[in-house]
């Protein structure tokens, strides 16, 4: 028993089996003190061997590690986004890998050191997982262990520990680093010759501009459709949904946390899109569309794929992730600004005050206000594009 918590009450026997005992003749005899302690020793006993066999009959049949970790990827499908489900996939198939499966109840210290390091020894496309990608598996794997407690299927919570990591602020592109990008990707739309490829490049380039003045994650502005920028009101939202990501293909989207956000168009950028949308070709329906009514990366993972690339073609530092550091610069950028903290929050959708209604008037005028003062340097030339 832990404390605080009762014992299981049990019957043994009878009052009148404890009582007395049955002779071989029938007759019954009353039990002498120690010969009832003897009995009820007899009787617990019993008992305990037959909980325990059954305790190991349902260890043998159910709450194995790898049953339950199935059921719990069938929640997250249905919970969350397909990238948030692939994630926690892999961190499955890692840990299934190192420690096998076993009763879900068995995690202990050994467990973790064998988990820790077959990670550190694992190569991801020829490169060792880094300490923060260490540090979410088993993030990750907590999770598992915390929805098997509040499901009830495990009686207590498993403490998970996590290992050291370095804790690092995103790192931030700056105006130049984002005049370089731009210019890197229009020198690649004027040399691809290919008519697939050159569509893709004039995609990133469109990205390119949408993220710095949103501060949207990837996901957000690859799924982005055109029926969702209401230029008559300076406003675009993201709607979770289903994607069309081939003429017969649609995936499930859900924007992270499953939000759906709604943010004022800052000027600049309401500019560009009056003239970008104009010239679009009748099939479009996405921001960044093949041409032909579905998306022009079967995935986000592809928009970043190709940002990668630009990153590199620039000389910009390789640590830094393209789509991270255009959203750092963003919030940087709206700091200094001297923005509300509170306005902040809401325009990068880190707190829990986007919701399907979208924001009120009055916290869409005061986003507004501070968009419009986002000023990457490029005003000028993206209008002209």
């Amino acid at each position: 028993m832990k404390g605080g918590q009762q014992g299981k009450r049990l019957r043994l026997c009878s009052i009148v089996d404890y009582e007395f005992k049955t002779l071989e003749n029938g007759e019954k005899r009353a039990r002498t003190p120690k010969e009832k302690a003897k009995f009820i020793d007899k009787l617990y006993n019993l008992k305990l061997k037959e909980l325990l066999l059954d305790k190991e009959k349902t260890q043998a049949s159910g709450l194995l590690v790898k049953q339950l970790m199935d059921a719990w990827l069938e929640y997250v499908k249905i919970k969350n986004s397909e990238i948030t489900e692939n994630r926690y996939r892999t961190t499955v198939e890692y840990y299934l890998k190192a420690v096998g499966n076993h009763h879900i109840e068995d995690y202990n210290y050994k467990k973790y050191l064998t988990f820790l390091s077959h990670l550190k020894n694992r190569q991801h496309r020829g490169k060792s997982l880094s300490d923060q990608r260490i540090r979410t598996h088993f993030r990750q794997l907590r999770v598992f262990y915390n929805w098997a407690f509040k499901q009830r299927i495990i009686e207590r919570s498993f403490y998970i520990e996590l290992p050291d990591a370095d804790q690092s602020d995103p790192v931030p592109y700056r105006s130049n680093d984002l005049l370089l990008l731009k210019d890197t990707i229009l020198s690649s739309i004027k040399t691809t010759k290919r008519r697939d490829h050159r569509k893709n490049r004039i995609n990133d380039l469109r990205a390119l501009i949408l993220a710095p003045y949103l501060g949207w994650r990837r996901g957000a502005v690859w799924s982005l459709k055109l029926e969702n920028i209401h230029l008559e009101t300076g406003i675009v939202k993201t709607v979770n949904g289903m994607v069309d990501i081939s003429p017969t293909k649609q995936v499930p989207w859900k924007n992270k946390k499953r939000k759906q956000i709604e943010k004022p168009i800052p000027d600049a950028l309401l500019q560009f899109l009056r003239k970008d949308l104009a010239n679009r070709e009748p099939d479009e329906r996405y921001y960044l569309d093949s041409g032909f009514g579905y998306t022009c990366y079967r995935s986000p993972h592809g928009l970043t794929k190709s940002f990668s690339a630009h990153r590199i073609a620039a000389g910009l530092p390789d640590e830094i992730k393209p789509f991270h550091g255009i959203r750092a610069g963003c919030v940087n950028n709206m700091i200094a600004s001297k923005t509300n903290p509170s306005v902040i929050k809401d325009y990068f959708d880190h707190s829990s005050y986007a919701t399907s209604d979208g924001y009120s008037a009055e916290e869409i005028t005061l986003m507004k206000e501070a968009a419009d003062l986002i000023q990457i340097g490029w005003e000028s030339e993206i209008i002209s594009l």
